[in-house]
């Protein structure tokens, strides 16, 4: 009987000890009280997590500090939790991150899309005012929404009927994305450029120019005044195919040493690497590859040191090579790629004695 007695007291006496043990707390449900996981998708949730750990630790830390008073732990506890809502705001919830999605998308269409001039200021003012100036996720998605409809007619290719009399042709252009990640462009027409012959006198251009840092009212301006304002044109690079047949404009090209091959010649400027326009009869110094059918080329348009000058912040080297400072005072400027078709005489379609045709990619 006191042997019975004995066991039981003991086992009494050690379940007490184990009653009167310290409870151990777990210090990361202070932190999860103050946001709501399922307004979170699950790699938000691990982002998440990983901050309720580290502030869980410096909380249990805290608390196990026998040189602190109470007050000072209470009002230590206070300001983690504070810092860590702080961290949480900054985490997209469930209807952000579609949003931004949602926006990534769209912005990844745009990359390849020739817009006509108006569309095109009609596409930037709506990003201006309204995608940029987003700041809930609904607003995103309305944005968005009224970009694409300055983009409802857009494509990544154009097809025109060149009409000019001794020597139609159809002519196909089209946006595409390179290697490595820049847009260009392939000009397609339907019979050898080579063989082309344009009126006597007359002419075909195709240019290609990256504007930069631009107000977008005052495209048309920038590229119409290039030769005149060249301190001014935030123009960064250019490169232009030109087709001409016999008269006075083939002595005019000879006078200036312009050399024609195939009733062709080019031109390029390079402001990324600060150099004055050139002439040439050589379509790989100008940027510009044929297809072994001769039937199309394609047009570069940027590069990497492009992409880096787009970055930047302050000035650049323009197209002839001079200084430009960026204009941060512009109410919406716009990075594009301008494309600008001339012909003469006349052949699109429009009623001038020069048809001059202009289209943007948005950059």
């Amino acid at each position: 009987m006191k042997k019975a007695l004995s066991v039981v007291l003991s086992i009494f006496i050690l379940c007490s000890l184990f009653s009167c043990a310290k409870e151990e707390k777990d210090y990361s449900q202070e932190f999860r009280q103050l946001y709501t996981a399922d307004e979170y998708y699950e790699e938000q949730r691990q982002e998440i997590e990983a901050i309720v750990k580290e502030y869980a630790d410096q909380l249990q830390a805290t608390d196990e500090n026998k040189d602190m008073k109470s007050d000072e732990k209470s009002a230590a506890a206070d300001k983690m939790k504070s810092e860590f809502a702080e961290k949480i705001a900054e985490i997209d919830k469930k209807d952000m991150v579609d949003a931004k999605k949602y926006a990534e998308e769209f912005f990844a269409y745009t990359k390849t899309v020739i817009l006509p001039y108006d569309s095109y200021i009609e596409y930037v003012k709506a990003k201006h005012y309204d995608y940029d100036n987003a700041s809930s996720a609904e607003d995103i998605v309305s944005a968005v929404d009224e970009m694409k409809k300055a983009l409802r007619n857009a494509s990544d290719s154009l097809d025109f009927d060149v009409q000019y009399k001794n020597s139609p042709f159809h002519l196909n252009i089209k946006c595409g994305i390179n290697s490595a990640g820049y847009p260009e462009l392939t000009f397609t027409s339907d019979k050898e450029w080579s063989s082309l012959k344009i009126p006597n006198n007359g002419f075909f251009s195709i240019s290609v120019s990256t504007i930069l840092n631009q107000d977008c009212e005052n495209l048309e301006d920038t590229v119409y005044d290039r030769i005149s304002h060249t301190d001014m044109v935030h123009e960064l690079n250019r490169r232009t195919y030109n087709v001409l047949y016999g008269g006075a404009i083939r002595y005019i090209n000879a006078a200036y040493n312009i050399k024609v091959k195939d009733n062709t010649y080019y031109s390029y400027a390079d402001g990324a690497i600060g150099q004055q326009e050139v002439y040439t009869d050589d379509p790989q110094q100008a940027g510009i590859s044929y297809s072994s059918d001769g039937m199309s080329f394609v047009m570069e348009t940027i590069n990497q040191k492009h992409d880096d000058i787009f970055k930047a912040d302050g000035s650049y080297t323009n197209t002839f090579g001079n200084i430009v400072s960026k204009d941060e005072s512009l109410a919406y400027d716009a990075d594009c790629i301008v494309l600008m078709l001339t012909t003469w005489p006349a052949v699109l379609g429009l009623e001038n004695d020069v048809n001059i045709m202009f289209y943007v990619i948005p950059l």
